[in-house]
């Protein structure tokens, strides 16, 4: 029986990509990439800041995004009453008083700034002109392209604009933000988020 014979170009090809598959996912630093925070200290002060930032990673042919998972400790509504029942409406719905809001960072295959979309699963995160003590806060979703950003580095400046924290590229309100360029930084998505959170009551 004559035996087949897989030619030498042909494996010497397909280890050439897979090589360069593993230089490619490895080159990306996410650290790189993660977003400085500007938040209003009024909401610092009411117990509200960051308590951690998640990531996760997916990647196609010619693009990364980063999922980007922001937790706060609490989200307090302007009004006292108010803010006292949709405390009880979030822990009976989510299981947590936290507040957990989710964006995607978008990489070109030439490692810049592509574009951030401020939507997640449907539900936008993006204050548009929206200013901090509004009392009907809207959820808009919108790509903003790379471009637009105040960048340090390749980080882009993101500012949250509303007392249920909304993003931007800008500020809209002329109350002081303090800036937040480090936090706790953890692997997982926001379905795993979401489970941590379940778990935990």
């Amino acid at each position: 029986m004559r035996k087949k014979f897989v030619p030498i170009y042909i494996i010497l090809s397909l280890l050439t990509i897979v090589a360069f598959c593993e230089i490619k996912k490895e080159s990306i630093n996410v650290e790189n990439f993660l977003p400085i925070f500007y938040l209003p200290i009024v909401d610092i002060q009411n117990g509200n800041g960051i308590t951690s930032v998640y990531y996760d990673i997916n990647e196609d042919t010619s693009t990364y995004s980063i999922e980007i998972t922001v937790v706060f400790a609490d989200e307090d509504h302007p009004s006292k009453i108010f803010d006292f029942v949709y405390d009880l409406f979030r822990k009976q719905k989510y299981k947590r008083k936290e507040d957990v809001e989710t964006f995607y960072i978008y990489i070109d295959k030439n490692f810049q700034l592509e574009k951030i979309d401020f939507n997640y699963n449907g539900t936008g995160t993006y204050s548009g002109e929206q200013k901090f003590f509004i009392k009907r806060p809207k959820h808009f979703s919108k790509i903003i392209s790379g471009r637009d950003f105040k960048l340090e580095g390749k980080r882009p400046i993101i500012y949250i604009n509303t007392w249920n924290h909304m993003f931007s590229e800008k500020p809209t309100s002329k109350l002081e933000y303090k800036r937040i360029d480090k936090y706790t930084l953890k692997f997982g998505s926001r379905k795993q988020v979401e489970n941590t959170f379940r778990k935990k009551r």
